[in-house]
């Protein structure tokens, strides 16, 4: 792949400028524009009204920054930073192929930076232009924001992905937490749109950025490894390809496992039509273009609801990707054509070989008092006597009395010693730092010996696990990461049943975080295979705590619900829910409710503790959890309720403010706007302005309600309190 060098001209209408002066007049286009997310000028969408795409300027973009729009994000402007503004303007395909891209941007929504600190890194580093401002969520203690920076080479799409890609990275590696998203060439930046709070930053006499420069050897690295996947791809699918010719016999496998040893599940994705980009696939009815399938370890995951292989099911493998693309999911048809068509066995079709060996394996059992089990060149194994006497645990209980391990508690009230436990929470909620500290404390009570447990670190930064490692040592724990002294989480059933078979199990304590790292938690088959190995190291009397995330979204009642299929909470002996709480008018601290869902033992039903949000180190903020009494944890489980309805009403409470900002102040009024606006019932409406009426903003009144003239039921804002700004790690 080539990167377009600074001396290249661009192809304009209205002038053959150079590169530099092209980006460096600031009246020129540099990308297309339009109002609101439905915005469109492509044929595809007769039932849209279709509006051409409006071009816009940097001027436009600086005038914008200065004196921002302040509309409902529905009708809110947006820029893709491409001067291509053709009916497919705003797909991800054309985009890459024709769109020529004047910016770079990032969108900063996680743990964001203040404007001012963000402002000051880009300064130092990148001295060059660039434009930030909050976004209309953003708030004083979270100041969400966008960064856009002028480049001064204009790059084609496939170019500008990679260029982009190293923003991104550049971000994250000085402890930014930028969207991926952007790094799509049809993803829409909202321009700004003034919100509550709303800070900028600019620089506008600098030079504008060359990444071609700056990124020049993470760009090599980049296309260094975009070829050695490429090479790596084609080495592997060499390899299946020779399986498939030099297969002679039946062997120890199935049809299925076969099919998974002989193809590639990238050679069933190009088979089916999709296009490829490194390891993303693109499906052919994709609307966007966008390549929303990735592969990894084998398996395909498809976040595109327009793609067949989105099942909500996780993963596909070869075979499954085989059933959905080429037989509509129907298993037995999938199984059969694979038989007929895709498998041989010395140039004769599997089925055709296993049907033959079936039918002599038939007559020797039905002519003899063999159990036929194997391949024809096995020797047929005799029939075991049909009883059960070989199983009776009779006899035994003292053997595994000696075994049984006491009802010890590890963490707290809430994990048993012998038992599996899950632990469900939203990351940065608290988990890590309450299960250390809790684990730290049953060390130090003499409950259980730091020697016995294995911390894996499989989800922390350099830092982080740096941190931990240090209280590891102090207490005598023992900590593990992945990557260091060759430990590799794909391994862990290994090193799990090593255990077992040299009898080592029994007393240890194992803590992984997070459970993602070690199994597919969206793969049901997956899942209930890595849950029955769990299993069977507690039955040897061993321990295993597990961390995993909850969804992003909570369910009808405002709870968390746990990530993933439902195997791992059946198969363990205890399992809780945390939600974190907190008081908006004073963000010192965080109260963490833990709600059991599952339990074998006299485990609390619930548990609650506190940590402070404003130290400044990770020891303090290990030292300053506490447990919650009863009352405190009721006005954490009030605060959590009203953090849920806030999310479930979000988008109704900012089209509901923006109506009375706007001078509707009579309730029927603001019912028959808000519906016209929202597209939501009226019923709907009235729920959300009754949720959210009242005097007190940090339980989640947002307006209160007064009396007009005439009696008429008549609303005004509440004001936002001040908030104060919190310590921010990860936990």
């Amino acid at each position: 792949m080539s990167i377009v060098r600074k001396n290249e001209q661009i192809l304009h209408k209205e002038s053959p400028l150079t590169t530099n002066e092209y980006i460096g007049n600031i009246s020129h286009c540099v990308g297309l524009s339009g109002f609101g997310s439905k915005h469109t000028n492509h044929p595809k969408y007769p039932d849209k009204i279709r509006q051409p795409y409006v071009p816009v300027t940097l001027k436009d973009i600086r005038n914008l920054v200065d004196t921002p729009q302040k509309v409902p994000k529905n009708k809110a402007q947006w820029l893709i930073p491409s001067t291509y503004t053709g009916e497919e303007a705003r797909t991800h395909k054309y985009q890459e192929e024709h769109g020529k891209y004047t910016l770079l941007w990032a969108d900063l929504d996680v743990s964001p930076p203040t404007v001012s600190d963000l402002s000051a890194l880009i300064t130092e580093k990148l001295c060059c232009n660039y434009e930030i401002y909050t976004s209309r969520s953003a708030t004083v203690d979270k100041q969400k924001s966008r960064l856009i920076i002028p480049i001064d080479n204009v790059l084609p799409g496939r170019e500008w992905l990679v260029v982009q890609q190293c923003l991104n990275d550049w971000l994250a590696a000085n402890n930014i937490t930028p969207d991926r998203i952007t790094e799509r060439t049809a993803q829409p930046c909202y321009l700004p749109n003034r919100g509550a709070f709303y800070e900028t930053a600019s620089q506008r006499n600098s030079s504008n950025f060359n990444p071609l420069t700056f990124f020049e050897d993470d760009i090599e690295k980049k296309q260094l490894t975009i070829v050695l996947s490429k090479a790596k791809l084609d080495l592997r699918q060499e390899q299946a390809r020779i399986k498939r010719e030099q297969r002679k016999t039946t062997g120890d496998m199935g049809l299925i496992e076969t099919f998974n040893d002989s193809y590639l599940v990238e050679d069933i994705l190009l088979q089916a039509g999709y296009d490829q980009l490194n390891n993303t696939f693109r499906h052919p009815k994709s609307d966007s273009g966008s390549y929303s399938a990735s592969v990894k370890d084998g398996r395909i995951n498809s976040l595109s609801n327009s793609d067949p292989l989105c099942t909500g099911q996780g993963a596909h493998d070869s075979f499954s990707a085989f059933a959905v693309l080429f037989h509509q999911g129907d298993t037995t048809a999938a199984i059969k054509d694979a038989g007929d068509n895709w498998l041989k066995i010395n140039g004769e079709s599997w089925n055709a070989v296993y049907q033959r060996n079936y039918a002599q394996n038939k007559t020797m059992a039905n002519s003899s008092d063999f159990d036929y089990l194997g391949t024809p060149n096995e020797t047929p194994k005799k029939k075991a006597p049909l009883n059960f006497d070989s199983f009776i645990l009779t006899g035994d209980s003292e053997t595994m009395k000696d075994q049984m391990l006491a009802d010890t508690f590890v963490l707290g009230e809430i994990a048993i010693l012998g038992q599996l436990t899950a632990l469900y929470a939203k990351p940065n909620s608290g988990k890590t730092l309450l299960t250390i500290h809790l684990l730290i404390e049953a060390i130090k009570a003499g409950n259980i010996k730091g020697e016995d447990c294995y911390y894996i670190n499989a989800d922390d930064t350099y830092r982080g696990l740096v941190t931990k490692l240090e209280l590891a040592e102090r207490y005598g724990f023992k900590m593990i990461a992945p990557g260091f002294k060759s430990f590799d989480t794909a391994a862990f059933g290994e090193y799990l049943t090593g255990l077992i078979e040299q009898e080592e199990a029994h007393g240890k304590i194992i803590i992984l975080d997070t459970l993602k790292k070690f199994t597919d938690i969206m793969d049901k088959k997956l899942s209930s295979k890595f849950g029955r190995m769990m299993r069977e190291f507690v039955s040897k009397g061993g321990t295993i705590i597990m961390l995993a995330h909850t969804n992003k979204n909570r369910d009808s009642n405002g709870k968390v619900i746990f990530s993933g299929t439902s195997d791992i909470v059946d198969d363990v002996d205890c399992a809780y829910l945390l939600d974190v709480s907190e008081d908006k008018s004073d963000i010192t601290e965080k109260t963490v409710i833990f709600e059991n869902i599952k339990s074998r033992g006299a485990v609390a039903p619930e548990a609650a503790y506190k940590y402070s949000a404003i130290v400044s180190c990770y020891d303090q903020l290990l030292a300053s959890v506490s447990p919650v009494d009863e009352g405190q944890a009721q006005i954490a489980r009030e605060r959590i309720r009203t953090d849920a309805l806030l999310s479930k009403n979000g988008d109704l409470i900012e089209i509901i403010i923006e109506i009375i900002e706007a001078g509707t102040l009579l309730k029927t009024d603001l019912i028959n706007a808000a519906t016209e606006i929202s597209g939501q019932s009226r019923a709907k409406i009235s729920s959300a302005i009754k949720d959210h009426t009242g005097t007190n903003y940090a339980d989640g009144h947002r307006w209160e309600q007064y009396r007009g003239t005439k009696a008429a039921k008549m609303f005004k804002l509440l004001a936002m309190p001040q908030t104060i700004t919190v310590f921010d790690d990860e936990f």
